[in-house]
Formats: C-alpha cells, sequence, structure tokens
C-alpha cells in the first residue's frame, strides 16, 4: 500500500482554499458594517478648552438673601456715676408771707423819708420803705410794693395793679387799680375802693415790731 505524501504543492492548494474561505466569510460582514456607517454617518466633535471657574451668576428669578444690617453702638453707662442735681427753684410764697414786713428784709429797693410831706411812686416793679409819717402817698406804678407807717392819704391810680401796700395805719384810701392788696395794722380808714378784684382790710400777719 503506497503512502500518499503531502509535498509543497498540497500545502499551497489548502493555503489558497482557506485564504478563500476566509475572504467569503468577511465578505458580507464587510459590507454590512459598510452599510451602517453609511446610514448613521460619521461626526467629527471639536473639544474647546475647558473654561476656568468664575463667580456664579444668581438665578434672576431667585430673590437674593438681603444683606444684613449693622448693629446700632451701644454706649456703656457707668452706673456708679450719679446725675448733676437741679437747680432747687425757691418756692412762691403765699399771701400771708406776702403781708409779712419780714419778707421784704433783703428786698427793698428804695427807703426814703417824707421831708415835704408827700410821695409819690411811679416806677414799677420795685420795693420801696418810707421809714417817716408821710400825708399823701400817690402811687400810679404797678407791681408795687410799699412798706410804710403813718400815711394820711393813700391814692392808688388806675394804672397801678397788682401792688401791695403794707401801713402802719392809713387815715383814708382810694384804691382804683385792679388786683392790690392793701393791709394795716391799727386804725379804721376811710376806703374807697373801686377797682377790681382788690384785698383792702387789717393786716393778718401783723408782726409786732
Amino acid at each position: 500500500m503506497r503512502n500518499a505524501r503531502r509535498g509543497p504543492a498540497g500545502d499551497g492548494a489548502l493555503s489558497v482554499l482557506s485564504l478563500r474561505a476566509i475572504r467569503h466569510l468577511y465578505a458580507p460582514l464587510a459590507i454590512a458594517m459598510a452599510g451602517v456607517l453609511a446610514l448613521s454617518g460619521c461626526g467629527v466633535e471639536v473639544v474647546g478648552p475647558t473654561p476656568l471657574p468664575g463667580p456664579s451668576v444668581a438665578d434672576p428669578a431667585t430673590p437674593s438673601e438681603p444683606a444684613e444690617s449693622e448693629a446700632p453702638a451701644v454706649v456703656d453707662i457707668d452706673p456708679s456715676a450719679s446725675p448733676e442735681p437741679s437747680e432747687t427753684k425757691e418756692a412762691e410764697p403765699t399771701e400771708k408771707d406776702l403781708a409779712r414786713r419780714s419778707y421784704y428784709a433783703d428786698k427793698v429797693e428804695l427807703t426814703t423819708g417824707c421831708p415835704t410831706g408827700r410821695v409819690r411812686i411811679d416806677e414799677s416793679m420795685r420795693v420801696t420803705r418810707i421809714t417817716e409819717d408821710c400825708d399823701q402817698v400817690i402811687v400810679s406804678a404797678a407791681f408795687t410794693t410799699l412798706l410804710a407807717e403813718h400815711v394820711g392819704t393813700l391814692t392808688i391810680k388806675n394804672t397801678a395793679a397788682h401792688g401791695h401796700f403794707l401801713m402802719g395805719s392809713i387815715g383814708k384810701a382810694t384804691v382804683a387799680a385792679p388786683f392790690n392788696h392793701v393791709y394795716w395794722d391799727s386804725g379804721r380808714p376811710v376806703l374807697n375802693v373801686t377797682g377790681f378784684k382788690c384785698v383792702v382790710e387789717p393786716n393778718p400777719a401783723k408782726e409786732t415790731k
């Protein structure tokens, strides 16, 4: 029995057959892939540089939070510091005070005698003291305060409102201005009072000389 031997020629025929088989196998696959590429198309993506991080822009639809307001400054107060004392006001005198001669001891602005027997007072808001007996005293100034001894005739004109008159004694008194107070220590004078709301009476706060 003769052994068949494969020489080089036989190997070449096998290689040719193998190549043909491979071609037949891959040809349909290559055609299918080409069709897919043709249908889907081929795109090129261009990639730019990566943007640097920056401040984010707030969404205009989202309201921003209000800024915190600064707290008011706080001033420390020393609790040991005492307030400055307020000025003490002199108490208003009562009408009984104004009927006392002693109340005017340090308030007299003019002291005079009565050398001619007659004294005229025509300066407002002044405290006058007459140290001698007088026949006649005429007052025409408002807010007059008069301290006198004996007066024969006291005349308070209608311009001499809001006065205080403290007499030792009076012979006769005419009071024409309003809001006057006329007091005497002794005697029973003849009175002619026409002024509005005048007080003409013996001294309610008579003091011993």
